[in-house]
């Protein structure tokens, strides 16, 4: 499945290119400004996904690039049938009509590009990529059909771990850098969890972009890349380091003091994103903070307590019982460090099914995203303990 997350390349021309630009920047700019601010707009998408297609354009600055994403047109007609189904009585216990108006709530949340738009403004607002090493595409222009915002270089973070079967490759890849990236995106999303409630909803390593040596004078012990030995680049290096914008990606994977090794992540796609109550945030770190201490049965009374209606579950105590032994079991280790927590979860989830545990929508998804990028992460780095860097978070609990 994770070809899919960065092969989905069905080319689509954009014939409504002067309408997009009208409709964000205002009537008649197509026609009396366009050719004065964008110096090429590619006809064809770069790329294409559920919602949107997203086109490449380059404005009237030195090395500034712009992606557009466009909604697909008759898009609410397609979700008006996607909600539209029939449910089987046998699937009663899921309580299907409220998946389904939940399922509705996040389907037209993405039709409306203005809320990916804001959260993009917000994730900017709540990471400063000079401290944490992590940024976000800078939002231009916005309506309810289309987005204009900085295109960012670099390469698909999973192609460290393609790599790895290369090994010609995998010998440039330094395994401290797999080390800092690993740990770069745990941290990541650690606070968009317990410091921020704001969460990504759709972080797959198709929605992560790195670039090496971003800002290298802000952070300290970070190797410079050579200067360029042509005069032509080593101007273009000059320029682009006075205005402070870096459109070219720098790759280095090894160790040499010569060569740049500093990870900046780039997280694209802010479509889905997951705020909890107050109530369920303490629940989740409760429950985390749970299973570090091995309390199992508490993990599955936790559990119950987020489902929308724990009647459902016809044996509450054998679930905790279950709940219990799982924990013991993934538990019994040397140290956290080996804890395969992906596992772990789906496993829980899998008794969750099986003992018709409803849980909210929220919190699936916000636990989904700790199964998707641990597992990542232990890919980049087997040793990452996630349960180690989330400890700050779950022993600051009133």
């Amino acid at each position: 499945m994770s070809i899919l997350h960065t092969k989905t390349r069905k080319q689509r021309h954009f014939r409504d290119c002067d309408a997009v630009l009208d409709e964000v920047f205002g009537e008649g700019f197509a026609k009396n400004h366009k050719n004065e601010v964008f110096v090429q707009i590619e006809p064809y998408s770069i790329g294409s996904g559920c919602i949107a297609q997203v086109y490449k354009a380059t404005v009237n600055v030195p090395a500034l690039e712009r992606a557009t994403g466009r909604r697909f047109p008759q898009l609410e007609g397609n979700v008006e049938r996607e909600i539209a189904i029939k449910i089987m009585p046998s699937l009663g216990y899921l309580e299907p009509l409220a998946a389904l108006a939940q399922f509705e709530m996040v389907l037209r949340r993405q039709v409306d590009l203005r809320n990916e738009a804001r959260a993009l403004q917000k994730f900017s607002k709540n990471f400063d990529h000079k401290k944490t090493g992590i940024k976000f595409p800078i939002v231009i222009g916005y309506t309810k059909n289309a987005i204009i915002e900085t295109f960012e270089h670099g390469m698909y973070i999973n192609r460290l771990v393609a790599e790895e079967n290369d090994p010609q490759l995998a010998a440039r890849q330094s395994p401290r850098v797999r080390r800092r990236i690993a740990l770069l995106g745990a941290r990541a999303l650690l606070k968009m969890i317990f410091v921020d409630n704001f969460v990504h909803g759709d972080l797959h390593p198709g929605n992560i972009l790195i670039r090496f040596n971003e800002d290298s004078e802000q952070l300290p012990g970070v190797h410079a890349a050579p200067p360029k030995d042509r005069i032509i680049e080593r101007c273009i290096e000059f320029v682009r380091d006075l205005i402070g914008w870096r459109a070219a990606p720098r790759v280095r994977f090894t160790d040499s003091p010569e060569l740049a090794d500093e990870p900046t992540l780039i997280m694209l796609d802010t479509g889905i994103v997951v705020s909890e109550t107050e109530k369920n945030l303490r629940n989740l770190k409760a429950l985390f903070r749970a299973i570090v201490e091995k309390q199992g049965y508490k993990a599955g009374e936790l559990l119950l307590t987020h489902a929308e209606n724990s009647r459902n579950c016809r044996d509450p105590h054998e679930f905790c019982l279950q709940v219990d032994q799982l924990v013991s079991k993934a538990m019994n280790k040397r140290s956290l460090r080996s804890l395969n927590i992906s596992a772990l979860l789906s496993e829980m989830f899998s008794l969750v099914a099986a003992h018709r545990v409803y849980l909210d929508s929220s919190f699936t998804s916000v636990v989904l995203s700790v199964m998707v990028l641990e597992g990542f992460g232990r890919s980049l780095d087997p040793d990452l303990d996630l349960f180690q860097c989330a400890r700050p978070y779950l022993l600051n609990m009133v």
